[in-house]
């Protein structure tokens, strides 16, 4: 990607005192060329914003999705009914 200038972007995963919460920090830094630069950053800085908030809901959105799916992997199967007669063979028993 062309920018005017130096960027990372900086992901950190911290731990919570419950052991299964964690936290994500993202850190977006910008190191301007000239400033006309700098004020390229400061005009772009509120549709940033949306971006990068919308980029961490997302990763949150799909860490839920991918947690759910373990989850649901884990459980228990619902019971089968192949097992349970069908109807028509206890109308059969019946009449």
């Amino acid at each position: 990607m062309r920018l005017p200038g130096q960027a990372t972007l900086e992901f950190c995963n911290e731990p919570q005192h419950d052991g299964v919460t964690k936290v994500l920090h993202m850190t977006v830094r910008f190191k301007p060329k000239g400033p006309l630069r700098l004020a390229y950053w400061y005009a772009l800085l509120s549709p940033h914003h949306f971006v990068f908030n919308g980029m961490l809901r997302g990763m949150e959105w799909a860490a839920e999705s991918n947690r759910n799916q373990q989850e649901r992997s884990l459980r228990p199967s619902p019971p089968t009914w192949s097992s349970r007669p069908s109807t028509s063979s206890v109308l059969a028993r019946c009449g």
